[in-house]
């Protein structure tokens, strides 16, 4: 199964990028089962950088008027995958240029019904649903203005369930987060 980052180019989406992410299932399960990674929980999930199996990916830079889509991709054999649908998206400011930075309306298009600001300065972004067990989630960035800032490193975290099994075999849905980091710039 892969964890699909695309972006999403609004003016000529014939120049869109897509990032891949595989996820090894086996070796996270193993973890749950044999290891104190974590208990899995929404308010603690599991990270599962370490179980991305090949990241050759360089900090995808996102452009102004670009449409940022995750999703599953089910890969041959995945027919009865255990995704469950996400539970959300995160965005937040992590540069160091300008960390106080929350005003998320001059680069994401925040009027949508699923898109919401919290206090603390997070986007969450919930998913949309394509059937019971695949959703995606997506955010669309502006069009670049005068007001617009030149450049904004995020981290863009995916919170998702997992079915998996414990060490006796019965089924259990661990909540997992997977935390990719973007620039935001005009020079794309």
């Amino acid at each position: 199964m892969n964890l699909s980052i695309q972006l999403i180019d609004n003016d000529n989406p014939t120049n869109s990028a897509s990032y891949p992410f595989p996820i090894d299932v086996e070796a996270l399960q193993e973890a749950v089962q044999y290891t104190a990674i974590g208990p899995g929980t929404m308010t603690e999930p599991i990270a599962i950088d370490d179980f991305i199996t090949s990241v050759k990916n360089k900090l995808p830079q996102i452009g102004f008027n670009t449409t940022v889509k995750a999703s599953f991709e089910l890969l041959e054999g995945d027919e009865g995958s255990n995704a469950t649908p996400m539970v959300c998206c995160k965005v937040q400011n992590i540069g160091r240029t300008n960390p106080d930075f929350k005003n998320w309306e001059k680069v994401f298009d925040c009027d949508g019904q699923y898109v919401r600001n919290a206090p603390d300065g997070t986007l969450y972004v919930t998913p949309q649903e394509i059937s019971g067990f695949q959703s995606y989630c997506e955010i669309r960035t502006l069009k670049q203005s005068a007001d617009s800032p030149k450049s904004v490193y995020i981290l863009y975290s995916v919170l998702f369930k997992l079915i998996i099994d414990d060490a006796e075999g019965n089924h259990m849905t661990c909540y997992c987060e997977f935390d990719p980091l973007a620039k935001i710039s005009s020079n794309v």
